[in-house]
């Protein structure tokens, strides 16, 4: 697992704890309100971030890509985890969908409920089409809520982590990521 998933994976194993009282609920609810890792209700994640991620990833300014990566991950797993018992997260090694596997089953289930999928679609190919992080983020926050609503089961977000660092560094990588993405939806 590459450096990205695993600091994912501890984030939010550390996050649920095991479930029950011990879910940092505090944290969770800040990470969901933040908009960015830089928002003010997000402060409430630093401490388990710069915790829990290497020296060379932090900034000493603005966030770099693993920062930005991490809490776009972490934000969209706050949203999914918020009034469920059971974990919404599990690794590749588990029994969990990537986030556009998740959202290909849901285009499945549209289309068999109610005829067709065009509007989730085309939410899918704007996204495809962004190359700025924060149109990005701010469409998978909207995606995950389409998602949560209609029953998303668990989900690697640590995977989803390293996709989003993987966006970030160069033109190349964002059209593959953007390509895999599209492949994991649409077939």
């Amino acid at each position: 697992m590459s450096e990205i998933r695993t600091v994912t994976d501890r984030i939010i194993r550390q996050l649920y704890g095991d479930g029950g009282s011990t879910i940092r609920k505090e944290v969770l609810a800040g990470v969901r309100a933040g908009t960015s890792l830089t928002s003010q209700r997000a402060r409430a994640f630093w401490p388990v971030l710069m915790e829990n991620m290497s020296n060379k990833y932090l900034a000493s300014t603005k966030p770099t890509f693993e920062e930005k990566a991490e809490y776009c991950a972490v934000r969209l797993y706050a949203i999914h985890q918020q009034g469920k018992s059971a974990c919404v997260y599990e690794n590749k090694n588990g029994e969990a969908d990537t986030f556009f596997g998740a959202l290909h089953k849901l285009r499945g289930r549209l289309k068999q409920e109610k005829g067709d999928s065009k509007s989730l679609d085309r939410r899918i190919q704007a996204l495809l089409s962004m190359s700025n992080f924060d149109g990005i983020a701010n469409s998978l926050v909207q995606l995950e809520k389409i998602g949560k609503a209609n029953g998303f089961e668990k989900i690697d977000y640590s995977q989803l982590a390293q996709d989003l660092l993987d966006l970030q560094y160069s033109y190349e990588g964002a059209n593959g990521i953007r390509l895999k993405w599209g492949r994991e939806y649409f077939s």
